[in-house]
Formats: C-alpha cells, structure tokens, sequence
C-alpha cells in the first residue's frame, strides 16, 4: 500500500506540474502571438494613414492640374489604400480567435496560479508538520538514554541491596546456628554445674 500512495502521490505532483507549466506556455505563446499581430496592425494602420495623406495632397495637386500621371497616382494610391485596409481587417479577423483563446485559458491559469500557490502552502504546512515530529521524535530520543541510565542505575542498586539482603540472610542463620551451639554448650555445662 505504501508504494501505490508513493506513486499516486508522485504522479499528482506531476500532473499538477505539467498543468501548471502547459497552462503558462500557452497562455505566454498567445499573448506573443496577439502581440505580434497588434503590431502588425499597428503598423497597417501608420500605413493607412500615410496613404490617406499622400491621396489627399495627390488629389489636391490633381485639382490644381489634372494630368494622366496625376490621376495615375490618384489610382494608384486608392489601390493601395483599399489593400492595407484589407489588411487591417484581415488582422483584425486573426485577433478575434486569439482573444478567445485567451479568455478561454485564462480560467485554467488563474485555477493554476491557485492549485501552485495552495499546494505551495500546504506543502509548507507539510514540512512544519513534519519538521515538528522529528523535533519531538529527537527529543524523546535523547531523553530514552537518559532514562535507560537512569533504570540501569536503579537496577545495579536494586542488585547491590539484594545482595547485601542475601548475605545478611546468609550470615543470620550462621550466627544462629553459633546462638544454637552457644545455649547448647550453656545447657550442658549448667547440667555439669548442678552434677
């Protein structure tokens, strides 16, 4: 059992962090992407508006003198003009889906930022709770051998008194036995007495 929730448990962390860098990735290569084609349209639209001017100086000058280059130019710079608009639009067209794109990724992106901060906090929270029985387990740890002397010191005492008991016990019936030989030797020289 062990083993399989060493897996699960790898396996959640990774999932979780390929989550994390996919949902990143994609979300940083569409910002580029709609960056990239905003400055398109940027510089579309500079070149619209150029075309515009020299289509107003170009019409003000066929005014003044209507020649067959002048209004050449004219239509040449209508042309141009209807072209970068076309443009434009098509960029403009290109956009929309990225922004969809966006929009729909960034739920996914914020949900990651919450799971990577959230699970963040809990491993913290992990590791001090960790952290915190093996302080303990070190404190009970140290405290055992102390303990141990302390017991194998009352151990040695409790041997030392029993052996002093043993021996008084063993020295009792001796100086009985001298207390015994003593009245016997009185009885019999008290019963020598009296003969």
């Amino acid at each position: 059992m062990p083993e399989n929730v060493s897996k699960s448990h790898d396996v959640f962390h990774n999932a979780r962090r390929d989550f994390i860098k996919l949902t990143h990735k994609t979300e940083s290569l569409l910002k580029k992407e709609k960056a990239k084609l905003l400055r398109q349209l940027k510089r579309t639209n500079t070149r619209i508006a150029k075309e515009k001017d020299k289509l107003v100086a170009a019409e003000k000058k066929l005014e003044q003198k209507a020649t067959a280059a002048k209004k050449k130019q004219v239509k040449k710079i209508k042309g141009l003009l209807v072209k970068e608009k076309k443009m434009a639009t098509e960029l403009r067209e290109s956009m929309r889906p990225l922004s969809e794109k966006l929009s729909d990724i960034k739920d996914h992106v914020i949900s990651a930022r919450y799971i990577e901060r959230g699970l963040a906090k809990i491993d913290k929270e992990i590791e001090k709770h960790i952290k915190k029985k093996s302080v303990k387990a070190t404190k009970k740890a140290k405290k055992k051998p102390v303990k141990k002397r302390a017991v194998k010191k009352k151990a040695v005492k409790k041997k030392a008194s029993k052996k002093k008991a043993v021996k008084k016990k063993a020295v009792k019936p001796a100086a009985k036995k001298k207390a015994v030989k003593k009245k016997a030797v009185k009885k019999k020289s008290t019963k020598k007495a009296k003969k």
